[in-house]
């Protein structure tokens, strides 16, 4: 199992969110069972960004990912 690097998850349309800013479904799959790696909501579905995914962000990217809303990493 990969360790997790990061609080943000990353949702199959794309987006890279903090909880806080994952929407009222997510926030609300995450308060229910927060030590899960994956959320499904009506929405989207969101999953943990792990060491993995961060290593190859930085090597495309040349930077860690954030929150698109407030910038958290």
């Amino acid at each position: 199992m990969t360790a997790i690097t990061s609080s943000l998850y990353s949702s199959h349309t794309g987006r890279i969110s903090c909880v806080d800013h994952m929407g009222s479904y997510g926030q609300s799959e995450y308060r229910h069972a927060p030590e899960r790696r994956e959320y499904r909501t009506p929405l989207d579905v969101w999953e943990r960004i792990d060491a993995d995914y961060v290593e190859a962000w930085v090597e495309m990217m040349g930077r860690p990912p954030v929150c698109e809303d407030c910038g958290r990493s």
